[in-house]
Formats: C-alpha cells, sequence, structure tokens
C-alpha cells in the first residue's frame, strides 16, 4: 500500500533559480548616463570597493563622477571620506534610483528603486515579487498542503542538478497518489522530469535521505533534551517536523560569519546506529547574493556566466 511507503520527490532543475530579478540592464553600445533627479548615487567597481556619493556629477569630456560622500573597500569599511572623483571605465555597475538617457553610462547597468506601488503589490503578495521555485502539494490526510519547494540554483544548462525533498507530511488515502506543482511566482521554469522515489516504511518509523542519496529507516526520532542557540534556548524550534522554525539574521558586516548551535541527546541505547537528521529550507539569501553577483560583474555578466 502507498500509504506505508516514504514517499520522495526528484526534480531535475534547470534554469530555476527562485526569484525575479528587480535589476534593470541597458545593454547598448552607446554610452549613458544617469538621471540627476536622483540623489545619491552608488558606484560598484570591479576590485570590490564602493564608492557612496551625494551631489554629485559626471564630466563626459573627461570622463570622471565626482561627488561628496564615502569610498568604502571590500570589507565595507570606510577608507575615505569628502569631495571624491574616479574614472567611469573603473566602474562595474552605477546603482541608483533613476534611470536616464545621457550619453556615457548606457553599457552600464543600473538597478531602478521599486516604486510605492510595486511595494505594496510585494507586501500583499510577497512570492509575486521575490519569486519561489516550483512549490509542490499533496494531502495531508485532510486537505492539500505545502510539501516541498523544488529549490535549485541551476541558473544555467551546464548547471543542472537533480533536487531531492521529502514529502515529510504527506498522508496518502488511497493508492492514487496526486501531487500538484504550482508556479505561484509566474517565473520561468525549466523542469526535466519529476518522479516520485517510494520507499519501504514500517508502522513507526520514518525514511530519511544523506547527501549522497542513500536512503535510512529510523525506528525513533529523539528531540534534544538542551539546544542552545545565540538567541537563547531553541528546544522548542528544533523538536519536530511540525512547521515550528528556527532562523536567523545574516551578520550585516561579514555574511560569511558563521554561528553556533550546541545540541545535546539523551544517552542512547548501546549499538545503537545513530544519526542527525536536518530540516531546512532555502530563504532568500542566496537569491540576494547571486543577483548581488551579477551587479558587481556589471557589463560582464553575460560573458562570465557564459564561461561556466
Amino acid at each position: 500500500m502507498l500509504s506505508q511507503k516514504r514517499a520522495f520527490l526528484v526534480g531535475f532543475f534547470c534554469l530555476a533559480f527562485c526569484t525575479l530579478p528587480l535589476a534593470q540592464r541597458v545593454l547598448t553600445r552607446d554610452p549613458a548616463t544617469l538621471d540627476h533627479k536622483s540623489k545619491y548615487l552608488k558606484a560598484h567597481l570591479g576590485t570590490g570597493e564602493l564608492y557612496l556619493l551625494s551631489d554629485w556629477s559626471v564630466d563626459d569630456a573627461q570622463k570622471i563622477v565626482s561627488g561628496t560622500g564615502d569610498r568604502l573597500d571590500a570589507n565595507r569599511q570606510v577608507i575615505e571620506h569628502g569631495k571624491l572623483s574616479l574614472a567611469i571605465d573603473s566602474v562595474a555597475l552605477f546603482e541608483t534610483n533613476v534611470i536616464s538617457k545621457s550619453p556615457r553610462m548606457r553599457a552600464l547597468s543600473v538597478m531602478t528603486g521599486v516604486t510605492a506601488a510595486v511595494t505594496a503589490l510585494c507586501l500583499a503578495s510577497p512570492k509575486a515579487c521575490f519569486g519561489s521555485c516550483p512549490t509542490f502539494y499533496a494531502s495531508d490526510g485532510e486537505k492539500p498542503s505545502l510539501q516541498a519547494e523544488g529549490f535549485s540554483a541551476s541558473v544555467l544548462p551546464s548547471l543542472e542538478e537533480t533536487d531531492l525533498d521529502a514529502l515529510y507530511r504527506a498522508r496518502p488515502a488511497a493508492r492514487e497518489f496526486v501531487l500538484r506543482m504550482t508556479n505561484e511566482a509566474q517565473e520561468t521554469h525549466v523542469v526535466r522530469s519529476v518522479r516520485l522515489i517510494c520507499a519501504p516504511r514500517p508502522e513507526g518509523t520514518r525514511v530519511f535521505a544523506t547527501a549522497n542519496r542513500e536512503f535510512w529507516q529510523s525506528s525513533l526520532l529523539v528531540a534534544p533534551s538542551e539546544c542552545h542557540a545565540p538567541e537563547g534556548d531553541c528546544r522548542r524550534a528544533l523538536r519536530a517536523f511540525d512547521g515550528v522554525e528556527r532562523f536567523s539574521v545574516a551578520n550585516r558586516d561579514d555574511l560569511s560569519r558563521h554561528e553556533t548551535i550546541d545540541l545535546e541527546f539523551d544517552a542512547p541505547s548501546d549499538g545503537a546506529s545513530l544519526g542527525i537528521v536536518l530540516a531546512a529550507r532555502q530563504t532568500l539569501l542566496s537569491t540576494f547574493l547571486l543577483y548581488q553577483t551579477y551587479a558587481y560583474l556589471g557589463t560582464r555578466a553575460t560573458e562570465s556566466l557564459a564561461a561556466l
């Protein structure tokens, strides 16, 4: 019977990195500048440095941008302050809240601010703005329930990979298993195939997959007796697959900074084969990093992606 088996979802995703870009790129052979109605200008250099300028201006003859503000290094530490000038050719990306026609920067990417109307739409329907990968619904025994997000970082055919998701809360009521795939953010996805993988699951057991696509059957799930995170006791969020989640905010100064969670478990029975079950889902952080990388690459983004 299907109800006695553990179901997993396998999807092959290509070009489906789960977001809608908020950056508008203008690529022509003619140069252009930015509208001076924009009070502030960010200039991202290929070295990783960043200029934050106000009261800025463009000298087309000298091919420089000047203004008052800060110059930051790749670690976002201020290394210079005051009146600053930089060569336009050294800039990978100009960031402002206005796009215009001017003779020097048209070949550069310009990120536009989200208008109030779009902001209201995003608040009303976050997925419509920020995107989501194909989402999969199946019955939890009472109603259709979100079971998996087919997340993939495969933004190019050369990066195509397999995504394996557990349908942990699926409860089939008959031999027929109904799985519904939705595109809630109206994005473009390329899905080569979707398959159900079923593993035997005797009563009272669970089946979990490893990173190497191995499947392990567990007869006993033990919640941590102690859980210490930077915010304090985290046992409630980590004790079960119940929709209660623990999350933390990335460090504002260093996105690579790690955090530590200390877990303690009661002593197991002698001879028991042990493992740790980790349940996680994707956030928008990786999406932000991807498109910020595009921004830093500037006009070289397409060339760099094609080389992968």
